[in-house]
């Protein structure tokens, strides 16, 4: 396994940059072109071969809007990596993704935008309902087979379980799991996620994987948190 193939799927999609929230309305994606989010990033993951403790920023910047696909870049830097007690130099990062109005993905260009990737992206995807969020509030999302893109089946979960101001931000506290069919081997996450009240963009996130397919042959597992710079 080569550990530089890991990084662009750490972190990939913890949620969409930005979005829209109305009292009474449905959370659904918008962004403004040019508008940039910066995340701190780290994560603690091990394997049969393998202990990962990672570091680093994520910046996500606003490339293109239509009809209500965002696209992003995502530029992962400054990263910092340990593996098995040993330091190792990690180039920048670069992957773009385009983000339908529910935050779900429809497409990743770029380094490492495999199968692998895609399978990331629905374990760390908060998909928005088609009802305003309140505290309690709980819907499904039952992922397909997506044989171009090799995403398996999965079911999310998804509660709202509070309110809470984070860098003073107003935001929605949401607990999430994802569970890919396959028996013990398959990959699954639980997380927490905490989006702005005002515009759905992700203010921090903290989860716990399972068989996380950065790579074919050696699935990891541990934890990732993305936090919001104010």
């Amino acid at each position: 396994m080569r550990i530089s193939k890991l990084l662009p799927q750490i972190g990939i999609a913890a949620l969409a940059v930005v979005g829209s929230a109305a009292a009474q309305e449905a959370l659904r994606l918008t962004a403004k072109l040019g508008e940039v989010h910066r995340y701190k990033l780290a994560a603690d993951l091990t394997s049969a071969n393998f202990t990962i403790k990672l570091s680093g920023e994520i910046n996500r910047k606003v490339l293109r809007l239509d009809h209500g696909d965002v696209t992003l870049q995502e530029t992962r830097t400054n990263m910092k990596m340990n593996v098995n007690e040993n330091e190792m130099k990690m180039d920048d990062a670069v992957l773009v993704r385009v983000l339908r109005p529910d935050a779900t993905t429809l497409e990743l260009r770029g380094e490492g935008a495999g199968p692998e990737a895609y399978r990331v992206a629905v374990l760390s995807t908060v998909k928005l309902p088609d009802f305003p969020l309140a505290v309690d509030k709980t819907w499904t999302w039952d992922v397909p087979a997506d044989p171009k893109h090799g995403q398996v089946k999965a079911r999310a979960e998804y509660k709202v379980i509070g309110q809470e101001k984070i860098h003073e931000v107003d935001a929605w506290q949401i607990a999430c799991s994802v569970t890919e069919e396959g028996g013990p081997a398959a990959a699954s996450s639980i997380s927490t996620v905490w989006v702005s009240k005002a515009d759905a963009s992700l203010v921090r996130s903290e989860s716990k994987v399972k068989n996380l397919p950065l790579t074919k042959d050696e699935p990891m597992s541990g934890t990732q948190t993305l936090d919001l710079v104010p």
